[in-house]
């Protein structure tokens, strides 16, 4: 299961950071799937440390984008991935390019 995983997640930070269109980001962006997000890095490192789990990073860089959105549709909402990604992780969500700033931590 490992494998895969590992796979999927480079095939995420890919498909994150590709050059789309932008649009208003939604308190619940479809691009992010059904994967319950902590949107809090140090919250996220905490539960970390806390259960053992290694964190699964999501960069979106450009929400609204067609590729991430269909992403987040057939991926990041597909019942078996987003178990895999809430009992094998602790999922966290950067936007790492809002009003055109980088986040820093």
């Amino acid at each position: 299961m490992k494998f895969p995983l590992h796979c999927f997640a480079g095939i995420l930070v890919t498909i994150s950071t590709m050059s789309c269109s932008s649009e208003p980001v939604s308190a619940n962006p479809v691009e992010v799937g059904k994967v319950a997000w902590e949107r809090d890095y140090h919250t996220a490192v905490k539960s970390s440390k806390d259960s053992g789990k290694p964190i699964f990073l999501l960069f979106q860089e450009v929400p609204g984008c067609a590729g991430c959105k269909q992403f987040g549709q057939e991926v990041l909402s597909d019942a078996s991935v987003v178990k895999g990604i809430e009992e094998n992780f602790v999922p966290l969500l950067i936007h790492n390019n809002k009003q055109g700033k980088m986040r820093r931590f």
